[in-house]
């Protein structure tokens, strides 16, 4: 009888084991499926900060600009994008301050220069690579009254814009969810040919340039997105991800 209480304990402990080492085995399946989701989201949340903080200045870009043709007087001629951090942007012929987009008499605006974070660092080698661009050499389509003519190289039918060139793809992916627009099959709107971030803006809106359509038309009427290179204007292939806002619509 002893004996046989004895087995039944020492049965009752080997279980109690077994049961406490599946249990503590279950605890830490649980943490570390835990711990995975919980990166997994502080990462998510990083780039929701970091697109909003692009979006927004893009935003102020815009707010700045059309405050100064109400308010100022300014025609669209008359803008100037001119300041101390990117070189040529010296409007011709010389802007009045009223008319600056960072003069405290104007815009009142203050240049930011983007976040490396923000940036596919394998492309710092190119001209535009950390820098905000304004140009006048795209015609966005389904913006402004010019897009309907189908020479997009007349004056009239480019619109001012702001671009953010070589972005990371991830980041470029969180922009178009925070803005509403597709992105693919996972992946930023292509542009179906290409387009031009390096024609700084100086008062000129030329013959010329480029159409900035997308293939499937997932940005028609969007004032701001992020997109995929394609052919490879100065650089701009496939594989690269670009932020643009429009300023003036024409």
């Amino acid at each position: 009888m002893k004996h046989s209480f004895s087995r039944i304990h020492a049965s009752g402990n080997v279980l109690f084991i077994i049961m406490l080492g599946i249990g503590l085995f279950a605890a830490l399946t649980v943490a570390v499926t835990q711990s995975g989701k919980n990166v997994g989201g502080a990462e998510k949340e990083k780039l929701t900060l970091m697109a909003s903080e692009i979006i927004d200045y893009g935003s102020a870009l815009k707010i700045a600009t059309q405050k100064i043709m109400i308010s100022n007087g300014c025609a669209d001629t008359d803008l100037s994008y001119e300041n101390t951090t990117v070189a040529g942007y010296e409007h011709s012929p010389v802007a009045q301050d009223k008319c600056k987009i960072f003069s405290p008499l104007g815009g009142k605006l203050s240049y930011k220069a983007p976040d490396t974070r923000w940036l596919d660092t394998t492309k710092s080698a190119q001209a535009t690579y950390g820098h905000w661009a304004v140009t006048s050499a795209n015609a966005v389509s389904g913006v402004g009254a010019g897009f309907g003519t189908t020479d997009h190289t007349l004056a009239y039918t480019k619109d001012l814009i702001a671009g953010l060139p070589w972005l990371r793809k991830d980041l470029c992916i969180v922009i178009n969810e925070k803005l509403g627009i597709t992105n693919p099959n996972g992946n930023p709107p292509q542009e179906s040919t290409a387009f031009n971030l390096e024609s700084k803006f100086i008062g000129v809106f030329t013959t010329g340039g480029r159409a900035l359509e997308i293939t499937g038309g997932h940005t028609d009427s969007k004032y701001a997105a992020c997109i995929e290179g394609n052919t490879g204007d100065a650089g701009k292939v496939a594989g690269t991800y670009h932020f643009y806002q429009v300023l003036v619509a024409r």
